[in-house]
Protein backbone atom coordinates (compact mmCIF):
# COMPACT_ATOMS: atom_id res chain seq x y z
CA UNK A 1 0.00 0.00 0.00
CA UNK A 2 2.62 2.14 0.11
CA UNK A 3 5.33 3.36 -2.72
CA UNK A 4 8.26 5.15 -2.31
CA UNK A 5 9.77 7.30 -5.48
CA UNK A 6 12.66 10.03 -5.99
CA UNK A 7 11.53 13.42 -7.37
CA UNK A 8 12.09 17.11 -7.63
CA UNK A 9 8.23 18.25 -7.67
CA UNK A 10 8.50 20.44 -4.46
CA UNK A 11 11.66 22.11 -5.63
CA UNK A 12 15.15 21.98 -7.55
CA UNK A 13 16.64 19.74 -5.62
CA UNK A 14 15.49 15.87 -5.49
CA UNK A 15 13.58 14.55 -2.50
CA UNK A 16 12.33 11.16 -1.67
CA UNK A 17 8.80 10.78 -1.38
CA UNK A 18 6.26 8.08 0.28
CA UNK A 19 2.81 7.55 -1.19
CA UNK A 20 0.19 6.25 0.62
CA UNK A 21 -1.70 4.29 -2.16
CA UNK A 22 -4.89 4.36 -0.20
CA UNK A 23 -5.25 7.91 0.74
CA UNK A 24 -3.32 8.97 -2.26
CA UNK A 25 -1.51 11.24 0.39
CA UNK A 26 2.35 11.47 0.09
CA UNK A 27 4.89 12.71 2.63
CA UNK A 28 8.55 14.01 1.77
CA UNK A 29 11.27 11.94 3.79
CA UNK A 30 14.04 14.04 3.44
CA UNK A 31 13.59 17.45 3.42
CA UNK A 32 16.92 19.33 3.19
CA UNK A 33 19.22 16.07 3.01
CA UNK A 34 21.21 15.54 -0.20
CA UNK A 35 21.16 11.86 -0.86
CA UNK A 36 22.58 9.52 -3.32
CA UNK A 37 20.58 9.67 -6.70
CA UNK A 38 18.42 7.18 -7.69
CA UNK A 39 19.17 4.76 -4.62
CA UNK A 40 16.09 4.13 -2.40
CA UNK A 41 14.78 0.73 -1.14
CA UNK A 42 12.21 -0.76 1.20
CA UNK A 43 13.60 -3.20 4.18
CA UNK A 44 11.77 -6.46 3.69
CA UNK A 45 8.73 -5.52 6.28
CA UNK A 46 8.18 -2.71 4.13
CA UNK A 47 8.22 -0.01 7.38
CA UNK A 48 11.54 1.62 6.56
CA UNK A 49 13.70 2.92 3.75
CA UNK A 50 17.30 2.48 3.51
CA UNK A 51 19.38 5.33 1.31
CA UNK A 52 22.46 6.93 1.53
CA UNK A 53 22.05 10.65 3.01
CA UNK A 54 25.43 13.02 2.27
CA UNK A 55 25.73 14.30 6.26
CA UNK A 56 29.49 16.00 6.21
CA UNK A 57 30.34 15.78 2.54
CA UNK A 58 30.53 11.64 2.42
CA UNK A 59 27.54 9.49 2.12
CA UNK A 60 26.46 7.39 5.05
CA UNK A 61 24.02 5.22 5.18
CA UNK A 62 20.76 5.97 6.73
CA UNK A 63 17.24 3.89 7.40
CA UNK A 64 14.21 6.12 7.69
CA UNK A 65 10.70 5.47 9.27
CA UNK A 66 8.61 5.24 6.01
CA UNK A 67 6.10 8.17 7.96
CA UNK A 68 9.55 10.22 8.17
CA UNK A 69 9.31 10.52 11.69
CA UNK A 70 12.55 8.63 13.09
CA UNK A 71 16.01 8.03 10.92
CA UNK A 72 19.34 6.26 11.88
CA UNK A 73 22.10 6.76 10.89
CA UNK A 74 24.12 3.47 10.10
CA UNK A 75 27.59 5.29 9.25
CA UNK A 76 29.28 8.57 9.93
CA UNK A 77 32.51 8.71 8.76
CA UNK A 78 34.81 10.49 6.24
CA UNK A 79 34.17 7.73 2.98
CA UNK A 80 31.23 6.87 1.23
CA UNK A 81 28.55 3.82 2.09
CA UNK A 82 26.78 3.85 -1.08
CA UNK A 83 24.45 1.59 -2.87
CA UNK A 84 22.77 -0.44 -0.05
CA UNK A 85 20.73 -3.58 -0.31
CA UNK A 86 18.95 -5.55 2.82
CA UNK A 87 19.27 -8.64 2.48
CA UNK A 88 15.71 -10.34 2.13
CA UNK A 89 15.49 -11.89 5.84
CA UNK A 90 16.14 -8.43 6.97
CA UNK A 91 19.11 -8.85 8.95
CA UNK A 92 22.21 -7.85 7.15
CA UNK A 93 23.09 -4.77 4.44
CA UNK A 94 25.15 -4.90 1.50
CA UNK A 95 26.68 -2.18 0.63
CA UNK A 96 29.67 -0.36 -1.39
CA UNK A 97 32.26 1.66 0.68
CA UNK A 98 36.19 3.09 0.33
CA UNK A 99 36.36 2.62 4.44
CA UNK A 100 40.01 1.36 4.29
CA UNK A 101 40.60 4.63 2.25
CA UNK A 102 41.53 3.13 -0.89
CA UNK A 103 40.70 4.69 -4.03
CA UNK A 104 38.61 2.06 -5.19
CA UNK A 105 35.12 0.69 -3.70
CA UNK A 106 34.77 -2.65 -2.00
CA UNK A 107 31.75 -4.53 -1.18
CA UNK A 108 30.95 -4.57 2.84
CA UNK A 109 28.09 -6.39 4.69
CA UNK A 110 27.31 -5.19 8.07
CA UNK A 111 24.23 -5.48 10.53
CA UNK A 112 20.72 -4.08 10.40
CA UNK A 113 22.08 -1.64 12.61
CA UNK A 114 25.21 -0.59 11.08
CA UNK A 115 27.21 -2.71 13.40
CA UNK A 116 29.77 -5.85 12.65
CA UNK A 117 31.06 -4.64 9.11
CA UNK A 118 32.80 -7.10 7.29
CA UNK A 119 34.59 -6.71 3.94
CA UNK A 120 33.46 -9.13 1.55
CA UNK A 121 35.57 -8.62 -1.13
CA UNK A 122 39.16 -9.02 -1.46
CA UNK A 123 40.70 -7.64 -4.97
CA UNK A 124 41.94 -4.00 -5.92
CA UNK A 125 40.08 -3.13 -8.68
CA UNK A 126 36.77 -1.52 -8.65
CA UNK A 127 33.42 -3.08 -6.99
CA UNK A 128 29.78 -2.23 -7.17
CA UNK A 129 26.36 -3.51 -7.25
CA UNK A 130 25.57 -6.05 -4.83
CA UNK A 131 22.83 -8.50 -4.91
CA UNK A 132 21.61 -10.82 -2.11
CA UNK A 133 20.22 -14.16 -2.97
CA UNK A 134 17.09 -15.11 -2.04
CA UNK A 135 18.46 -17.22 1.20
CA UNK A 136 20.59 -14.08 2.78
CA UNK A 137 23.70 -16.59 2.41
CA UNK A 138 25.25 -15.29 -0.36
CA UNK A 139 25.98 -12.09 -2.23
CA UNK A 140 26.76 -11.60 -6.09
CA UNK A 141 28.39 -8.26 -7.28
CA UNK A 142 30.11 -6.76 -10.22
CA UNK A 143 34.08 -5.95 -10.65
CA UNK A 144 35.11 -4.27 -12.95
CA UNK A 145 38.58 -5.20 -14.47
CA UNK A 146 38.90 -2.03 -17.07
CA UNK A 147 36.82 0.18 -19.17
CA UNK A 148 36.08 -3.17 -21.14
CA UNK A 149 35.79 -5.75 -19.30
CA UNK A 150 33.89 -6.59 -16.12
CA UNK A 151 32.85 -10.21 -14.05
CA UNK A 152 30.35 -11.37 -11.86
CA UNK A 153 31.65 -12.48 -8.61
CA UNK A 154 29.44 -14.66 -6.19
CA UNK A 155 30.75 -14.76 -2.58
CA UNK A 156 29.77 -15.73 0.99
CA UNK A 157 27.72 -13.33 3.66
CA UNK A 158 30.79 -13.35 5.92
CA UNK A 159 33.43 -12.87 2.93
CA UNK A 160 34.47 -17.07 2.51
CA UNK A 161 34.41 -19.03 -0.72
CA UNK A 162 34.37 -16.38 -3.33
CA UNK A 163 33.62 -17.16 -7.36
CA UNK A 164 34.22 -15.68 -10.23
CA UNK A 165 31.40 -16.91 -12.70
CA UNK A 166 32.12 -15.29 -15.73
CA UNK A 167 35.38 -15.50 -18.10
CA UNK A 168 37.38 -11.91 -18.45
CA UNK A 169 35.69 -11.52 -22.00
CA UNK A 170 32.64 -8.89 -21.63
CA UNK A 171 31.11 -6.84 -19.31
CA UNK A 172 29.21 -8.25 -17.28
CA UNK A 173 27.23 -7.12 -14.51
CA UNK A 174 23.49 -6.00 -12.81
CA UNK A 175 23.59 -9.68 -11.53
CA UNK A 176 20.71 -10.03 -10.04
CA UNK A 177 19.12 -13.77 -8.42
CA UNK A 178 16.31 -15.28 -9.17
CA UNK A 179 13.72 -15.84 -6.22
CA UNK A 180 14.03 -19.37 -5.72
CA UNK A 181 18.23 -18.74 -5.70
CA UNK A 182 18.75 -21.41 -8.68
CA UNK A 183 19.37 -18.49 -11.58
CA UNK A 184 21.68 -15.04 -11.91
CA UNK A 185 20.04 -12.69 -14.59
CA UNK A 186 22.46 -10.77 -15.98
CA UNK A 187 23.80 -8.14 -18.48
CA UNK A 188 26.47 -8.71 -20.67
CA UNK A 189 27.88 -7.24 -24.24
CA UNK A 190 29.63 -10.36 -25.09
CA UNK A 191 27.70 -10.19 -28.14
CA UNK A 192 28.69 -6.91 -28.96
CA UNK A 193 25.35 -5.44 -27.90
CA UNK A 194 24.32 -5.21 -24.35
CA UNK A 195 22.30 -8.05 -24.00
CA UNK A 196 19.99 -9.87 -21.42
CA UNK A 197 21.47 -13.16 -20.14
CA UNK A 198 20.45 -15.69 -17.60
CA UNK A 199 23.00 -18.32 -15.51
CA UNK A 200 22.59 -21.38 -13.12
CA UNK A 201 24.03 -20.02 -9.68
CA UNK A 202 27.17 -21.56 -10.00
CA UNK A 203 27.87 -19.79 -13.40
CA UNK A 204 27.08 -22.65 -15.38
CA UNK A 205 24.37 -23.22 -18.59
CA UNK A 206 24.48 -19.79 -19.75
CA UNK A 207 21.98 -18.47 -22.06
CA UNK A 208 21.27 -15.42 -23.95
CA UNK A 209 17.79 -14.12 -23.98
CA UNK A 210 17.71 -10.81 -25.79
CA UNK A 211 18.86 -9.67 -29.14
CA UNK A 212 19.06 -6.39 -30.15
CA UNK A 213 21.16 -7.02 -33.22
CA UNK A 214 22.76 -3.49 -32.46
CA UNK A 215 19.53 -1.57 -32.80
CA UNK A 216 19.28 -0.59 -28.63
CA UNK A 217 20.39 -1.86 -25.51
CA UNK A 218 19.66 -3.68 -22.43
CA UNK A 219 19.82 -1.80 -18.82
CA UNK A 220 18.07 -2.87 -16.35
CA UNK A 221 16.09 -6.06 -15.05
CA UNK A 222 14.21 -7.16 -12.51
CA UNK A 223 12.59 -10.95 -11.59
CA UNK A 224 9.04 -11.04 -10.97
CA UNK A 225 8.64 -12.26 -7.21
CA UNK A 226 8.71 -15.67 -6.24
CA UNK A 227 4.81 -16.79 -5.03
Amino acid sequence: TKMAFISDREQSTFNIFVMDLDSMTMINITEGQVFEDRQVKFTPDGQRLLYSTNTGGYYDLCLEDIDGIAQTLLSNHTYDDKNGVVSPNGLKIAYVSTLEGSDYNDIWVCSIDGTNRTKISTSTNEKFEPSWSQNSQKVAYTELINSDTANIIVVNADGSNAICLTDSLALYHNAKWSPDGAKIAYISNLESSSELFIMNSDGKEKTQLTNTYGAGRVYYLAWSPGL
